[in-house]
């Protein structure tokens, strides 16, 4: 059986959440997770986090997406840890705010994003 794990908090200002803390999903539920797949027998498990994460970053996001995988590899250690770039979802603010501004520009704009 494999499962793949990959859930988010929307990268938004820590002020702007709403319901859960970045912790909460990145690093209690990531956890919790793994653990209940490794009681379950799942032969593999893919955990999806971010590819600046980082215990030493200035971004809570960050640290929180690198301390769920300590996590994860610790409840379950052969799981695989895949670090994509950013993704984006439905209602995404980052890229629908890129798609209308685009139109006044009459070209779409791309952000360059210093990493953390």
């Amino acid at each position: 059986m494999l499962l793949i794990f990959m859930a988010t908090h929307a990268l938004t200002p820590p002020d702007n959440l709403r319901n859960f803390k970045y912790s909460d999903v990145h690093v209690t539920g990531a956890e919790r997770i793994a653990k209940i797949a490794s009681q379950a027998g799942v032969s593999r498990l893919v955990h999806v986090s971010h590819l600046n994460a980082s215990t030493s970053s200035t971004s809570h996001f960050y640290r929180t997406k690198a301390e769920g995988e300590e996590l994860v590899r610790k409840a379950f250690p052969s799981a695989t840890i895949v670090r994509p770039g950013s993704m984006y979802g439905y209602e995404d603010k980052f890229l629908n705010n890129m798609a209308s501004e685009s139109w006044k520009f009459g070209c779409i704009v791309l952000p360059l994003i210093k990493s953390f």
